[in-house]
């Protein structure tokens, strides 16, 4: 498995090769749940269509997958939440089942499963993110990207009287959050799992 930095660095790379294209549709790439399905839609076009993407069509794609994302995703959320409320082997559960969460779009778009099917397809990734170590780009470099987004507001407002560094902070702390976080998801998806677009891409 490639190192976890980079699934961020593609994933940075992948807004600036299509920010002229998604730029219009600036505000739907920051709804949660929305963006994990959209984004994942969005990068099997650019996996199936040798770089090229068709942002309008993926959104009439990602609304039909909906049905069957939303609710696998859901029940990961809630036993997520439930195991974090107890100590130690709960923060453990909270931890894989987070892993799963992540996994879902991927596994809906590129699978086309949904139900029971996708949700064991899920633990069988998450099994699989552990075992190569890709949980650092999935937990560990979002949180220490997030805090350097932290101590640069700090030194840019403290140094500066300009709102500017306030909403470049804003909207740096949002892509990790949602859209950065969204691409990553699939890049380490298509990591664990070998895609054989993937492949062909580098090829």
């Amino acid at each position: 498995m490639e190192p976890n930095l980079s699934f961020w660095k593609k994933a940075f790379l992948f807004h600036m090769r299509h920010g002229g294209e998604l730029l219009p549709l600036f505000p739907l790439l920051f709804i949660p749940l929305w963006t994990d399905c959209y984004h994942s839609v969005l990068v099997k076009q650019e996996t199936d269509n040798g770089g090229e993407i068709m942002p309008m069509r993926a959104i009439w794609e990602t609304l039909l997958m909906m049905p069957s994302f939303i609710p696998t995703k859901l029940k990961f959320f809630f036993a997520a939440y439930l195991w974090s409320l107890l100590p130690i082997i709960g923060w453990y559960k909270d931890f894989v089942y987070r892993i799963r969460w992540a996994m879902t779009s991927n596994v809906v778009v590129f699978e086309k499963v949904e139900g029971d099917q996708a949700k064991e397809k899920c633990e069988q990734l998450s099994d699989i993110v552990f075992r190569r170590k890709g949980t650092n780009a999935l937990f560990a470099i979002p949180s220490i990207l997030s805090f350097c987004v932290i101590v640069f507001f700090a030194l840019t407002t403290a140094a500066y009287a300009s709102p500017v560094f306030f909403w470049v902070s804003v909207i740096a702390a949002c892509w990790i959050l949602l859209p950065g976080s969204a691409v990553v998801n699939t890049f380490v998806y298509l990591s664990v799992t070998d895609n054989s677009a993937l492949r062909q891409k580098r090829q």
